[in-house]
C-alpha cells in the first residue's frame, strides 16, 4: 500500500451568505438535500456534527458511495473543518460527485473520513477516490483515513485549496490524492 501525506496550511474561510440552498442537521436531511439540490448555485450547508453514514448508499455506480453530489455545493457552516465530519463505514466511498452536469461543485469546511473505494470487476473507473471521487474544488477540508484499491486513497480528481490530506492509502498511485 502507498500512503500519502500532504499538509497545506489551512486558512479559515467564511460561509457564503445568501446562497440558494438549504441547511441540514441530520444524515436523513443530508441525503434528502443531496437528492433535491442538483443545480449550479445551489448550496447545501451542513451544521456541525459527526454524520455517521453507516447504512447509507446513494450510488451503486463504480463500486458504490455513501453520498452522491450532483451539481450543488456542500459547505460546513463554520470555518473549522473539524466541526463537520462525514464518516464512512469503511465499506464504500464517502462522497461521489458528478462533474458531467455542467457545474463544478465546491466542498468546503468539511472532514471526510473512513471511506473505501473498492475495485469492481470489469469497471475500469472503480477503486479510485476512497474519500471523494470527482473533478471539483475542495476548500479548507480534511481528507483523512480513507483508502482505494487503485488510485487516490483520499481524493481522485479535482483541486484542493487549503486542505489537509493525511493518512490515506491507495493500492496504486496517489495515497493522498490522484488526478
Amino acid at each position: 500500500m502507498k500512503t500519502g501525506i500532504m499538509f497545506v496550511v489551512a486558512v479559515a474561510a467564511a460561509c457564503i451568505a445568501g446562497a440558494d440552498g438549504t441547511t441540514v442537521k441530520t444524515v436523513p436531511e443530508l441525503v434528502d438535500a443531496l437528492a433535491t439540490y442538483q443545480g449550479g448555485g445551489d448550496v447545501i450547508f451542513v451544521e456541525p456534527g459527526d454524520y455517521d453514514l453507516t447504512g447509507v448508499k446513494m450510488s451503486d455506480d463504480k463500486g458504490g458511495s455513501h453520498l452522491f453530489l450532483k451539481g450543488a455545493s456542500l459547505k460546513g457552516t463554520t470555518a473549522n473543518c473539524d466541526d463537520v465530519k462525514l464518516i464512512g463505514d469503511g465499506t464504500l466511498r464517502v462522497l461521489d460527485t458528478d462533474n458531467t452536469v455542467g457545474w463544478l461543485s465546491t466542498i468546503e469546511n468539511i472532514t471526510v473520513t473512513n471511506g473505501w473505494a473498492k475495485s469492481v470487476d470489469g469497471v475500469s473507473s472503480s477503486g479510485v477516490g476512497g474519500g471523494i471521487r470527482g473533478g471539483h474544488s475542495y476548500k479548507n477540508c480534511k481528507i483523512v483515513g480513507n483508502m482505494a484499491d487503485k488510485n487516490g486513497g483520499g481524493i481522485a480528481g479535482g483541486s484542493a485549496d487549503h486542505c489537509w490530506i493525511i493518512g490515506n492509502e491507495a493500492g496504486g498511485q496517489g495515497g493522498g490524492a490522484f488526478e
